[in-house]
């Protein structure tokens, strides 16, 4: 809150700073101290439209590109810049990873999905917030982020902030079992019930019992051994939790370590543990992923945009590269003050691992939880969705060849979130279980199809495609006549199973 209220009052300190800044080129001109052309060129003009890929940091001068030029900012200050020197130095330019074109698209269809989602709300006061993040595979460059509705009315980015991957983050669990275990499609897991601690006092006595659950739903997995290829499509909880405890939670964690999944409060730290980012709300010492089982499901947080940038390790067949989004930055006078580096992959899984994990989330839209949301989208995409406990976070984290997209959708201050008005008409029904598959897979099928509205579809390579036909022709996988939704994780202090 204190952050907010510091960046409320530098945002209004900046909005005078632009019309002082005017007032006084202005002024020069007038007296002869600069020519017209430096004036006109120098000059802050208010219905001056975005050049592609450029920000002027001073002033921030539309709010579609309010949450990218915040994240630019807090960069720069890890470049070292002050405070000053980039609310003042009105010649500063500073070239972007930004897509003005994408990130039209993201925020235009966040918007539209926000405002069909909180009609019919009871709770008006309050409404679902979301974000967004879009990534290019190739670099890691980051091409649009929305950190919410409206930058003018609320500085808080959420592509940014900490909260409940929920399944999204299974694929760190099946991803470990595949690269440290050798397990593969037909790999069985047990899908069974089983009791464990989750509080023992100081003289060892347990205190509390933890009986995690599947999602409940009309088409339920049956209990017994199922495959992976089940476990990962139809996101058992039973299953990955049985898995995690196979190969051991450290595993799991060491795995999203190495894709660049660390959890930390405003943080953002590469496979190798450096720090590549640190905002001004920065909390180092925060937990970070925890060490207990509840994790491999989604039980502790992460930000929108490492889980985003983790799933693009899947895209570029197992190399993680950091994220980026400043190019360069020059003066006044074209003078270079900071250049990127060219980007560095480093090995965070073996090709084989990330090729197999891309046939299990390309099955994800054909015979899983994404199948209903993006059973209409032309371009192939790999993608899996998530709901935390509650449901209080929905998701879906996916890619295309050149892309990674992450949607995040919920209340900022966690809440339940009520099955909203149009799946109530679409459904027919008001006792559907909300899911980030049924809520939020519509806003990532719109962002990919306008996307692509206007560029040739990309689809994955052959043999990831002839995997995905045998594998689902040799399961026998018919569509079910019943929704698919996500289960997402029971924390330990859950008593019963929530809607997931």
């Amino acid at each position: 809150k204190d952050y907010q209220k510091k960046l409320a009052k530098e945002i209004a300190r900046i909005n005078f700073a632009k019309k002082r800044y005017n007032y006084v080129l202005q002024k020069m001109f007038k007296y002869g101290d600069i020519t017209e052309k430096q004036y006109t060129a120098s000059l802050f003009k208010e219905d001056e439209p975005f050049e592609q890929n450029i920000l002027h940091i001073t002033p921030l001068k539309n709010s579609q590109f309010g949450y990218d030029n915040r994240l630019v900012k807090e960069m720069l200050f890890m470049q070292g810049f002050t405070d000053d020197e980039i609310a003042y130095y009105g010649g500063l330019r500073i070239e972007t990873s930004i897509d003005a074109s994408i990130q039209a698209i993201v925020s235009e269809e966040l918007n539209k999905h926000l405002a069909l989602i909180n009609k019919g709300n009871a709770n008006q006061k309050e409404k679902i917030e979301g974000a967004v993040v879009v990534i290019e595979n190739k670099t890691g460059r980051i091409v649009a982020m929305s950190g919410g509705h409206d930058f003018s009315e609320t500085n808080f980015n959420r592509a940014l902030s900490l909260r409940s991957p929920g399944s999204a983050f299974k694929p760190f669990t099946y991803a470990a079992a595949i690269e440290y275990h050798g397990k593969d499609f037909d790999s069985m897991v047990c899908n069974c019930p089983f009791t464990m601690p989750a509080k023992v006092s100081f003289n060892g006595t347990v205190t509390k019992w933890w009986t995690p659950r599947n999602f409940v739903e009309k088409n339920m997995v049956p209990y017994g051994n199922i495959t992976l290829l089940t476990a990962l499509t139809r996101s058992v909880n039973l299953a990955t939790l049985n898995l995690a405890k196979e190969i051991g939670i450290k595993t799991v964690i060491l795995t999203a370590h190495n894709m660049g999944v660390w959890g930390n409060q405003g943080v953002g730290r590469d496979s190798e543990n450096q720090v590549w980012f640190k905002s001004p709300y920065a909390d180092e010492n925060s937990p970070g992923l925890q060490p207990y089982l509840p994790t491999a499901i989604g039980g502790s947080d992460v930000s929108l945009l490492e889980l985003t940038n983790a799933f693009s390790v899947f895209a570029r067949n197992g190399a993680y590269i950091k994220p980026s989004i400043i190019i360069q930055i020059k003066d006044s006078e074209e003078k270079i003050l900071y250049s990127a580096e060219k980007y560095q992959e480093k090995r965070a899984l073996s090709e084989s691992t990330s090729r197999k994990m891309t046939v299990l989330l390309r099955a994800v839209t054909k015979i899983g939880t994404g199948r209903t949301a993006l059973k209409t989208l032309k371009q192939p995409v790999a993608v899996k969705t998530g709901t935390s406990n509650g449901p209080n976070d929905l998701l879906i984290i996916g890619y295309t060849p050149e892309y990674s997209i992450g949607v995040r959708l919920g209340y900022d201050m966690p809440k339940t979130i009520e099955i909203p008005e149009y799946m109530q008409k679409v459904s027919g029904s008001r006792n559907l279980q909300v899911s980030g598959g049924w809520v939020a897979g519509p806003l990532f099928k719109n962002i990919v199809e306008e996307m692509y509205r206007k560029r040739p579809v990309v689809e994955f390579p052959p043999e990831i495609e002839s995997d995905l036909e045998n594998l689902i022709a040799k399961h026998h996988h018919a569509p079910a006549q019943t929704q698919l939704s996500d289960s997402a994780q029971d924390k330990p202090n859950s008593q019963t199973q929530k809607s997931n």
